[in-house]
């Protein structure tokens, strides 16, 4: 074997071993596995006793009834949820009802965030900062949610009129300033020449 084939081969190894303890110290700050299970064609989700939910793999989420949510059993205990890299969509009813859930985590890789997805998740408070990526944000997406204040990044072209329905703390909209599709005059959001009132903060 070569000395540059052995290099190669020692990078390697050392990849994969630092990937692996990246893998097992995310697993270690939730802690043991409580619950999980396969859903869509190629995500996983597990439930951590520290009421964290997180959702890996690629690809989109289904949308969901209420009664086909596969952490059902725990939506009234989660307190997290954390949506890793790869996840293209989050499903609708993804997280309806979710009234424990404190904090959410969006990876830059979600386009979509459908219908009713976080409605009624009151314990989300504080400023919502949506990632560079997300495009689309159907209705119902957050309505009833705590946010004072929600950030539109730069991709987003489509926001329902309801995507932040009954939001009663909110009180200002933020848009990029490179956004081509919408922006936010006095914290009221707009289509991008102000033609069209999308929505308006009701704190």
């Amino acid at each position: 074997m070569s000395r540059k084939t052995r290099n190669l081969l020692t990078l390697f190894v050392a990849s994969f071993m630092l990937l692996l303890l990246a893998v097992s110290v995310s697993a270690a700050d939730h802690g043991a596995v409580i619950d999980s299970g396969a859903f869509g064609e190629a995500l996983n989700w597990a439930y951590y006793e520290d009421h964290a939910l997180v959702i890996t793999g690629s690809g989109e989420m289904p949308d969901f009834g209420l009664l086909s949510i596969p952490w059902n059993s725990y939506r009234e205990e989660i307190v997290s949820v954390e949506i890793q890299t790869g996840v293209e969509s989050i499903g609708g009813f993804a997280f309806f009802g979710c009234v424990h859930m404190k904090s959410i985590k969006i990876p830059s890789t979600t386009k979509t965030i459908r219908n009713s997805a976080f409605q009624l998740c009151s314990g989300l408070t504080g400023d919502l900062v949506l990632p560079n990526g997300v495009e689309k944000i159907e209705a119902g997406a957050f309505d009833g949610c705590g946010f004072y204040t929600v950030t539109i990044p730069e991709t987003t072209t489509y926001i329902h009129g309801y995507g932040f329905a009954n939001c009663s703390l909110l009180i200002e909209f933020i848009v990029n300033a490179d956004n081509k599709n919408y922006t936010a005059y006095d914290g009221v959001l707009y289509t991008k020449d102000c033609s069209t009132l999308v929505t308006w903060p009701k704190g």
